[in-house]
């Protein structure tokens, strides 16, 4: 099943460590991002769905291997990876998918 935007934002940050909350009245995430940009007067905003800089950092933060052709592959700890066809977002897509995918597993671990 496809996870929505929002799910999608969820599993990454916690992926990524970070502590974010959903402000339904501005329609974002919110939180301690540390590490990640400064939002505008609502604190401290994260989406690196719409933010190329937060996409990036967060391909770093979690070593993600990213290769771009007619295609951009994002794997990570040396397994095959996502493919997504190039089109005007898939880069910043294709890097919180598998973001998404390591904070989902991480939820699924026993502690």
């Amino acid at each position: 099943m496809e996870m929505s935007d929002r799910e999608l934002l969820e599993f990454a940050a916690k992926a990524a460590g970070c502590e974010v909350v959903w402000c339904s009245w501005y329609g974002r995430f919110t939180g301690d991002v540390s590490g990640f940009r400064f939002g505008d007067s609502l604190g401290q905003v994260w989406n690196p769905l719409e933010d190329d800089g937060d996409a990036l950092r967060l391909a770093v933060k979690l070593k993600l291997d990213i290769a771009i052709d007619d295609y951009v592959q994002v794997s990570w700890w040396r397994e095959q990876g996502l493919l997504d066809w190039v089109n005007e977002n898939c880069c910043r897509r294709a890097i919180v998918r598998a973001a998404a995918e390591i904070g989902k597993a991480m939820q699924e671990q026993p502690k």
